[in-house]
């Protein structure tokens, strides 16, 4: 990647990206009393090349917690309450090995058919949930959604 290409994608996406942060950290700090968000504490950041991720994490000069969950490796960065987590495929850093052994295991053998009660929860909403219209600044486009019916 060229100089320029690392500028422009600055400008272009990082910027933005930290502007919006701030915008974020100041609603929180105007609203003390708010509840926080239910999982606020972790950004995931992720990467296709072990160099880049490992680059990125040399730079921060920070020491990481290995984190291992089923196919991706996470590097958390601690920065106060919240965390970044560098992530990565665990199979472009780790070599997966395959083990077969014998062991002995109690199998069923038979099935037997019995009607059984089960509970379904089904969701019935409003179709306006407020009782007053929200105003917002946001203007987010949903796509019209065409009925197949036959």
């Amino acid at each position: 990647m060229e100089t320029n290409e690392i500028d422009t994608r600055h400008e272009d996406e990082v910027k933005p990206y930290v502007d919006s942060l701030r915008q974020v950290a100041d609603f929180f700090e105007s609203h003390p009393t708010l509840k926080l968000p239910f999982l606020p504490q972790n950004i995931n950041l992720f990467f296709f090349d072990k160099d880049e991720l490992l680059s990125v994490y040399k730079g921060t000069g920070k020491t990481a917690e290995k984190i291992f969950a089923d196919s991706y490796v996470y590097l958390r960065l601690h920065f106060g309450v919240i965390n970044i987590d560098l992530c990565i495929q665990r199979d472009k850093v780790c070599t997966l090995e395959t083990i077969t052994r014998k062991v002995l295991k109690q199998v069923p053998t038979t099935f037997v058919e019995q009607e059984v009660e089960e509970t379904i929860n089904k969701w019935n909403c409003p179709e306006s949930i407020f009782e007053e219209p929200v105003q917002t600044d946001i203007n987010i486009k949903v796509p019209e959604v065409q009925n197949e019916s036959k």
